[in-house]
């Protein structure tokens, strides 16, 4: 988790200073979709407040659209249909073009082909890296044994 935790703090500076890609979105909803904890909807407040502070927006905006599609892909994460990893494509549409508007709304120019377009290509291998370290940094007690 403490790595994870790293990951999205650097990952949400560099959305705010160089890249426009929502990759904190990416992390998160792939989180979400490989594990389903409150973990996630504590991670997506707290970044949500952070991004919030560091684009300059109204606080909280963010963090309401994040529990939001948190909860919308622990819901979809139980159904049978996401045993394909595929269901995140639609699911990452639905989640750029709600926080697009949502900034168009509350003051800022949306710009719908960059913003739309890679976060399709790239929420495949974040969820593949988020799977691999999700296998390699989170210990779980799978067996016990008696003696």
């Amino acid at each position: 988790m403490k790595v994870l935790v790293a990951i999205l703090i650097f990952l949400s500076f560099i959305q705010v200073s160089i890249l426009p890609i929502n990759f904190v979105l990416l992390v998160l909803l792939s989180r979400a979709f490989l594990r389903v904890d409150k973990a996630n909807l504590y991670l997506g407040f707290a970044f949500g407040l952070l991004l919030s502070y560091l684009n300059g927006m109204s606080m909280g905006i963010y963090s309401i659209a994040f529990l939001n599609l948190i909860a919308l892909t622990h819901a979809l994460s139980k159904a049978p249909i996401s045993k394909n990893v595929l269901t995140l494509i639609p699911l990452t549409l639905f989640s750029i073009l709600l926080l697009e508007s949502l900034s168009f709304l509350f003051g800022t120019t949306p710009d719908y082909s960059l913003s739309i377009l890679w976060p399709l290509i790239f929420i495949i291998p974040v969820f593949i890296l988020i799977k691999w370290l999700d296998e390699r940094f989170v210990v779980e007690e799978q067996f016990r044994l008696k003696l």
